[in-house]
């Protein structure tokens, strides 16, 4: 499975909730990916709750498990940041974007 997710100005919790739901009513929700929405959300909402709107703004953000690709974009896509389901650790990993658009 495979689905880019245009998020027009901003990605948002809002954004990945309605994905996930979708992912859930079509039966494709597994264990990684499902692990990989939670990490995701808990840094979407860590963002929006520290104000790091040049990030939510333009970011491009892949969540990959269980052979499962999903893409959110937003504004220039100049940050990046990846989440991915490690198989032997049973959790999701994370590559966040570059501190200096944290200041």
């Amino acid at each position: 499975m495979e689905f880019c997710v245009p998020c027009g100005k901003e990605v948002s919790l809002l954004h990945l909730l309605v994905k996930k739901k979708e992912v859930e009513k079509k039966g494709l929700m597994t264990e990684g990916l499902g692990a990989c929405f939670s990490q995701t959300m808990e840094l979407v909402a860590n963002y929006e709750k520290r104000q790091y709107d040049c990030i939510l703004r333009n970011i491009r953000l892949i969540m990959q498990a269980d052979g499962n690709w999903l893409e959110f974009k937003s504004g220039n896509a100049d940050q990046l940041l990846l989440v991915w389901y490690d198989q032997h650790k049973k959790a999701a990993q994370v590559n966040r974007p570059t501190e200096k658009f944290y200041d």
